[in-house]
């Protein structure tokens, strides 16, 4: 069920025009949290937590960012299924140029490690995975321009001007993700105003994306995605069929914001 946080990963990847001076729409030191909600015989759970920090450090002698996802089940909900999981990534603060990507992901009993290290002068990627009561598996694949980690892709697609975007235009992106290359898109659907549960209102920019089918999406375009209509593009609700069931994120709170959340709608007293 907290896949479809990471799914926030995917959602407005393509290539943008970057000043000098790295990201306008993020600053090191911001957190922002999301519930992972899953609807089961009619009964929206809330069943897990995730947490997305952003921090300044030295990544080969530059400047750089340490991004780090973080999904834990609430402990009421872990006797049926038990998550930790962990998303880490460390990239160039001018353009987020990916240098380094870890996931950790433990369900139940089972757990898994995706490493990659990216070459970009080569451009290669040198990737080791080990899963459950396996041996380690280590490749080399080709890296393509523009190609990010699922996770530096997130914030990466937080720069995009959304401004000239026509209704049901299609935004191509690229991953490496589960040791292969992935080209899917993402669909335009317009602006709308989303309540969270906490009963916040919020402008939002919307879209579809296309998912790959596999052992927990349906495949196409199942996946609807609001993210703020302001500075700060900040992903509010994200809502997906799976294959029993469907699942939906929901913004909790932020701090350390670079801007105000001007998309917010507050009611006046």
């Amino acid at each position: 069920m907290v896949r479809l946080l990471f799914i926030l990963c995917w959602t407005i990847i393509t290539v943008s025009a970057w000043g000098q001076q790295g990201p306008k729409s993020f600053v090191g030191g911001e957190k922002i949290t999301y519930h992972a909600y899953y609807n089961w015989h009619f009964v929206w759970l809330d069943a897990a937590e995730v947490v997305f920090t952003a921090n300044d450090i030295v990544v080969n002698d530059e400047p750089g960012y340490y991004f780090k996802a973080v999904a834990t089940s609430h402990p009421k909900y872990d006797f049926i299924y038990r998550v930790r999981d962990k998303f880490k990534a460390k990239t160039l603060k001018q353009d987020l140029t990916p240098v380094w990507f870890r996931r950790e992901l433990k369900h139940r009993k089972k757990s898994s490690v995706h490493e990659y290290k990216f070459a970009n002068e080569k451009n290669q990627i040198y990737s080791e995975i080990k899963r459950f009561k396996s041996e380690a598996f280590k490749d080399t694949l080709q890296l393509q321009k523009g190609m990010h980690d699922i996770l530096s892709a997130a914030y990466y697609a937080r720069e995009l001007d959304f401004s000239n975007r026509k209704i049901n235009e299609q935004i191509p992106f690229k991953l490496i993700i589960d040791n292969e290359h992935s080209e899917s898109y993402l669909r335009y659907l317009g602006k709308e105003v989303v309540k969270t549960r906490k009963k916040r209102k919020f402008r939002c920019i919307k879209f579809s994306a296309y998912l790959i089918k596999g052992d927990f999406f349906k495949g196409g375009e199942s996946m609807t995605i609001w993210v703020t209509d302001d500075a700060n593009r900040i992903p509010i609700q994200v809502k997906t069929d799976v294959l029993i069931g469907s699942v939906k994120a929901i913004f909790v709170d932020a701090e350390n914001l670079k801007h105000p959340i001007e998309a917010e709608i507050i009611k006046l007293k």
